[in-house]
């Protein structure tokens, strides 16, 4: 940035449970052009951020605030300009005066819940979050890139995760969304899932073949797989099952799959694959390691903490393969995200999905899938 910093001031009347946002319709090239953002402007000569956020409200509504809050500071860089913007945030309570017809756009009441779907800048929604949860006074730092996406957000000094959204044959659409926002909205959003799955019993290992597609198999394959079920019937499958963390923002306390994690903005699955495995599991592998078995798209509703848990995701599903040399009692586990790890039979596993004896967020079609992969590969289950 070379440019000489801007500051600006941007301001939400609220009441009720609503917001009085202004529609940029008018100006063509209006930066803001078909958004909708609250009231504001850049400072003039000699004005305090409360002198900008009153003349702002003023010209642009008709009204004259009487009680106001400043909520926070952001910071905007954008590399579509040579300067840094600092922008007062405000919200006001109490005012005075007749609303007058907006010269910028079309001035409108709007609840909370339904800002958060309309056309907004990524980063204020982050801000509009904050405000409806009230949020104490935080700083906010958004990275727009020249395309005007979202790369990086940073609260209080804390780096936030954003996720790439993706369109629902699972291309990216071509922006971020921040991670609870994307939750809260059902945002589809890319994870990898990875299963660590043991075999227990005498194998005939004769009788294993190399690692092929279900759904490519063969007549004689099918056949030759249901004859191995058969002279093995007194081998079984374990997996390794988490308790996720008490204190995780959503299903706390549930068995989970083995590894899993979001797809952070940027990252491929390969990425994402050995970080999640690494950071959670304490074991630094390579992809060799890793067998593919598929996507699985999910969405589930629920509510956390009081607070709407929409998750929609496209899954990238994968087999740990030298799971017979996992020691669970020696894993290096991620204390922030997992209580403790246990093996459990995967016919015991299905039986408590199925009669809920088992507290689990474990989708039963993703298992369906693993127990498909494992039965035509491994040729046990």
């Amino acid at each position: 940035m070379t440019g000489m910093p801007e500051l600006t001031t941007l301001c939400y009347l609220v009441k009720d449970g609503k917001a009085l946002m202004l529609h940029r319709v008018v100006k063509n090239n209006d930066v803001n052009k078909d958004k909708w953002i609250g009231v504001g402007g850049h400072f003039e000569d000699g004005e305090s951020p409360e002198d900008c956020a009153k003349r702002e409200i003023f010209e642009e509504t008709g009204l004259t605030a009487e009680a106001m809050t400043l909520n926070g500071i952001v910071t905007f860089d954008s590399a579509k300009q040579d300067h840094t913007e600092y922008m007062f945030l405000y919200t006001v309570t109490e005012w005075t005066g007749t609303a007058h017809e907006c010269d910028e756009g079309v001035l409108e009441w709007i609840d909370f819940d339904r800002i958060r779907n309309m056309n907004l800048w990524e980063g204020d929604r982050i801000f509009l979050k904050l405000l409806d949860e009230g949020h104490p006074f935080f700083s906010l730092k958004l990275v727009y890139d020249e395309k005007d996406v979202l790369r990086g957000a940073v609260l209080d000094g804390r780096q936030m995760e954003l996720f790439d959204i993706l369109n629902p044959d699972g291309t990216l659409a071509g922006y971020t969304r921040e991670r609870s926002i994307a939750h809260e909205m059902g945002s589809l959003h890319g994870t990898v899932h990875i299963w660590i799955a043991m075999k227990i019993g005498q194998v005939d290992k004769n009788a294993e073949r190399e690692n092929s597609s279900p759904a490519t198999l063969t007549a004689d394959q099918s056949r030759e797989s249901d004859e191995f079920s058969r002279n093995n019937a007194g081998c079984h499958w374990q997996l390794l099952l988490q308790k996720r963390a008490a204190n995780k923002d959503s299903y706390p306390g549930c068995m989970d799959i083995s590894s899993a994690g979001h797809m952070k903005a940027g990252d491929s699955v390969e990425e994402t694959l050995l970080r999640e495995f690494r950071e959670e599991m304490g074991i630094r592998a390579s992809v060799k390691d890793f067998i593919y078995i598929g996507d699985h798209l999910s969405y589930h509703e629920s509510v956390f903490y009081g607070k709407r848990f929409r998750d929609h995701e496209l899954s990238h599903i994968f087999v740990y393969s030298p799971s017979d040399q996992i020691d669970a009692e020696k894993l290096r586990l991620q204390k922030e995200e997992i209580e403790s790890v246990s093996w459990i039979d995967f016919d015991e596993l299905e039986k408590r999905m199925q009669d809920k004896t088992i507290q689990t967020c474990i989708d039963p079609e993703e298992l369906s899938i693993l127990k498909d992969f494992l039965n035509h590969h491994m040729h046990v289950v």
